[in-house]
């Protein structure tokens, strides 16, 4: 079921023990925020469950033209939740940390999301936070933000496709960089070696983010979407199934209502009202 027009929030996860996500919609732009404070936000297996079902319900909904994802208080993510593996089940074996299954939900939710996602960072952003931010369209953090990918600390291996989104966004120079030395950098790294999109103070970031969203959904979405998949095609491995995905996209906006709309909006000189039709 689709939810409701206006500001509604949509369920999240029900144990406050492992965290949860709460979301929200309105005027066109979702929000999904990860809350564990207990843990600084670190993302326990049934948040990252909880936070694709968001994502999939957002997609399901047209007016939905943007979503934000942050982290509740002072902190986007600390990475996974460690704590899981620490656990012992009933048989006195330790529990494995957060599940393959928890996480490839979530990044295919990511992946299959067809409208720009935002990530306003403040804050730690470590690890897997790190690879929920590297999976959104436009990351705006403050300047005394923390990142860093402990994985080489903890013993375990970054998984691929979070190494080729890192490496896509930073190079293989910086990307070798941070996963070796396992060191944290603040936002102005980040920003110049081009993991963060936008800089802005801790005071200015929430507005940042918003005009961002607010700009994006008063355009064109199937223009907006288009761009999108094009980008990903054009940046992607497969490239031909994409690009042929892409350029229908392409075709779609110029048969399209709203094309008409924005070029009667032009003559008038007035701001266009797009449907995403």
């Amino acid at each position: 079921m689709k939810p409701r027009a206006g500001t509604r929030p949509l369920p999240g996860g029900p144990g406050a023990a492992d965290g949860r996500v709460e979301a929200t919609a309105a005027d066109g732009i979702g929000r999904l925020v990860f809350v564990n404070p207990a843990k600084r936000n670190a993302l326990s297996t049934r948040m990252m469950l909880d936070a694709a079902t968001v994502l999939d319900r957002f997609r399901e909904d047209d007016r939905i033209r943007a979503v934000i994802l942050s982290g509740a208080g002072d902190t986007f993510a600390s990475g996974a939740d460690l704590g899981e593996a620490a656990a012992t089940g009933p048989d006195g074996q330790h529990t494995r940390p957060v599940t393959p299954e928890g996480a490839g939900r979530l990044f295919s939710s990511l992946d299959a999301f067809d409208r720009p996602l935002l990530a306003m960072i403040r804050g730690h952003c470590l690890g897997a936070g790190v690879a929920v931010a590297l999976r959104a369209d436009i990351r705006i953090a403050t300047e005394d933000s923390v990142f860093g990918i402990p994985a080489a600390r903890v013993g375990i291996g970054y998984p691929v496709p979070e190494v080729e989104s890192l490496v896509a966004a930073v190079g293989p120079g910086a990307a070798s960089d941070l996963l070796f030395t396992a060191r944290r950098i603040d936002g102005v790294e980040a920003h110049r070696i081009g993991l963060v999109t936008r800089l802005t103070r801790d005071g200015d970031l929430d507005d940042e983010v918003a005009k961002a969203a607010r700009t994006i959904a008063a355009n064109a979405p199937l223009s907006v979407r288009a761009a999108k998949a094009t980008i990903a095609a054009v940046v992607g491995g497969n490239r031909a199934p994409a690009l042929e995905h892409a350029q229908r996209l392409i075709d779609l906006c110029s048969d399209s209502a709203d094309a008409r709309e924005g070029a009667l909006a032009f003559v008038q000189r007035r701001a266009p009202e797009f449907r995403g039709r």
